[in-house]
């Protein structure tokens, strides 16, 4: 960070008062939210095994009321003789059993009796029009035949069936579940009873009378049961205390609008509001447990839950509260705690202000003075006000100065002789190279001489050499074997002659050079290594025709007559690979062969004159020249020329 001393100090300060606070606030927060999360956890799991004890002492409660109305002999009197139901003495319906009152007092909306022989309603205790109908007329409802049928498979007098809430067309809609028990005479099964069972009661305990907030629930707390269908069995806190929002909330969750219209109608979110939830899942699943999970509305929400020990029903009850109305007390402590670390937090910056200026003043004070001294002005000193150990400082920077200023003097004493000795190295290091660059050219310029003049002078005075032995050949009369040989021997010599003066002339300046080109130069030179040497060579130019200048032709051409004399002299090859390519004005020659490779004493190019000779003239044309070889794969040389091409 590029700040000042005195910054990085209040910064620093700023940052450990930040920690502190934002390390003890964070401890602190989380432990408490902690203790309140396990609070609440236990509280709503307390609230949910209190409505599952009073829900299933409820059932236990009506179990036993079925089965004592199941037991009671007028009961079963009335049921061998049906006709005394309609006398002015039938003991059913009058204050014998005092059925209205256990009616009335266990919030039981019907009571029903079902003579199994001829299948018919003999008795009910608040719908007289329904009495005499078969249980298999379409005007009785599924749950009567339902509480029949299964009433006849049960194995034992004390076994009862419950028919799970459904919507009632005897009772216009209303969700109706039925509690039944077999009437026994004796070892058969005379009737079945039945009673229709009140939602307004199970609802009456799940809400406490709609006064959630008077028993501690808050804003967002209530306890419903959900059926295996995953259907509430009980009404929805939000539909009996704010519809509006309810019906807004099943429409943004995309609930289908006819289900919204049947729990308008039936003014009951019963059967008809879906919870397929964590916890309707788990519970259906026969788990009990408190997790945070979403809930039928999409809200995330505390959940209690646990499966309902009812009979043969496998119902679910679940309590439920706002995790935002829960953890309410833990948002306002983390506002507090933000409030109070902000403070401190304004504190522990307004004390490192006050510190790190104290500290920074002397360190100021030096730097300024290091500046000045940085920037030439080597006899300006530091001077300490304090007595402290920044004194000691103040005065060993002092020290450190003239002994700076010192050897500064000697130093530029020095660096000015190196600056003249390495300008006299690099004049001298380019007088070498020019130098051997010219005596490469004066040396090919020899060359050129040369064979201009053996091929100008000496080879034609041996052709006229021999037109004249020709002549004297021809001359008729003075022949002889002896001389006629003797002539053959010369001829013989002389054609010798001219084909080593060919030869000489040739290496010294290769003709095809000025004359064809370099493309032909070193097609002619490959085919003469290889018919001399009898190793195999393969040839590869692209393009065909390739224009450069003469002095680049004959740098080119003699790395390759160098790379091939030694190739021909040590490497022991049986092939050599050629191969140069003109590609984006530049050139490129790559020679390998197949032989023992260097040795270790001669990878040192500048200790191989062939070698150090090749780079030499690369380099002279602003090339350059790599030469690898790997242990026992042969030798390769690339050579780069760039900006080949022959200014026309």
């Amino acid at each position: 960070m590029h700040l000042k001393l005195k910054t990085k100090l209040q910064l620093y300060f700023a940052l450990i008062g930040i920690f502190s606070v934002s390390l003890t606030s964070v401890i602190f927060f989380y432990n408490a939210k902690s203790t309140l999360e396990k609070i609440s956890f236990e509280r709503l799991t307390s609230i949910r095994e209190t409505k599952k004890k009073l829900i299933e002492n409820y059932f236990d409660q009506l179990k036993n009321l079925t089965l004592i109305l199941a037991g009671n002999d007028n009961i079963i009197r009335n049921l061998d003789n049906p006709s005394l139901l309609n006398s002015k003495h039938a003991n059913l319906s009058g204050d014998i059993l005092g059925m209205k009152e256990i009616s009335s007092r266990f919030d039981i909306e019907d009571i029903l009796l079902v003579n199994t022989k001829d299948y018919k309603l003999i008795f009910s205790l608040n719908r007289k029009d329904i009495t005499g109908l078969s249980i298999l007329s379409e005007s009785i409802t599924n749950g009567i035949k339902s509480s029949v049928k299964e009433c006849l498979g049960l194995k034992s007098k004390d076994s009862i069936y419950i028919n799970d809430f459904e919507l009632n067309r005897i009772y216009v809609n209303k969700p109706s579940a039925f509690i039944s028990a077999p009437v026994y005479s004796g070892k058969n099964i005379k009737g079945v009873i039945i009673l229709q069972l009140s939602v307004d009661y199970i609802n009456q305990i799940m809400t406490n009378n709609n006064s959630w907030r008077e028993i501690g629930f808050g804003e967002t707390a209530e306890t419903y049961i959900v059926g295996p269908d995953f259907k509430m069995r009980t009404d929805s806190r939000f539909f009996i205390q704010e519809p509006d929002k309810y019906f807004s909330m099943l429409r943004k969750k995309g609930t289908p609008e006819d289900i919204i219209n049947k729990i308008v109608n039936s003014s009951s979110s019963i059967l008809l509001q879906e919870v397929k939830t964590t916890a309707s899942i788990d519970g259906a699943n026969g788990m009990s447990n408190t997790k945070i999970i979403y809930d039928y509305r999409g809200v995330e929400v505390i959940s209690a839950y646990t499966p309902l020990q009812i009979a043969n029903l496998k119902w679910t009850l679940l309590s439920e509260i706002d995790t935002g109305e829960a953890f309410g007390t833990i948002t306002s402590l983390k506002e507090y705690l933000i409030l109070a670390g902000l403070l401190i937090i304004l504190l522990a910056s307004a004390l490192g202000v006050i510190i790190s200026r104290n500290i920074s003043k002397p360190i100021i004070s030096l730097t300024r003075t290091a500046e000045i001294f940085g920037k030439g002005n080597l006899e300006y000193r530091a001077e300490s006000l304090s007595k402290d150990e920044f004194s000691l400082l103040f005065s060993t920077f002092n020290t450190m100065a003239e002994k700076i200023m010192k050897n500064t003097e000697h130093l530029k004493l020095e660096i000015e002789d190196r600056k003249r000795i390495s300008e006299e190295l690099r004049t001298s290091r380019e007088q070498l190279r020019s130098l051997s660059s010219h005596l490469q050219s004066v040396r090919e310029e020899e060359r050129k001489l040369i064979a201009r003049e053996i091929h100008d002078e000496l080879g034609q005075a041996l052709n006229t050499l021999k037109l004249k032995i020709s002549i004297l050949k021809n001359e008729k009369g003075r022949k002889s074997s002896k001389s006629e040989t003797n002539i053959s021997e010369i001829f013989s010599l002389i054609d010798n002659t001219i084909h080593s003066i060919r030869r000489i002339i040739t290496e010294l300046r290769p003709q095809l050079i000025d004359d064809l080109g370099i493309t032909a130069a070193i097609e002619w030179q490959v085919n003469e290594f290889q018919k001399n040497s009898g190793i195999k060579c393969s040839l590869q130019i692209t393009p065909e025709e390739i224009k450069i200048d003469s002095d680049k032709a004959i740098a080119l051409f003699r790395i390759l007559q160098e790379a091939l004399t030694n190739i021909g002299r040590h490497s022991g090859a049986t092939h050599v690979l050629i191969s140069l390519t003109e590609k984006d004005e530049n050139l490129r020659m790559y020679i390998k062969d197949n032989g023992k490779g260097l040795k270790n004493e001669t990878q040192d190019t500048s200790k191989s004159f062939g070698l150090l000779g090749i780079r030499e003239r690369a380099r002279y044309f602003g090339g350059s020249v790599v030469i690898e070889s790997p242990q026992g794969e042969g030798v390769t040389i690339i050579a780069d020329f760039p900006h080949i091409k022959e200014a026309l």
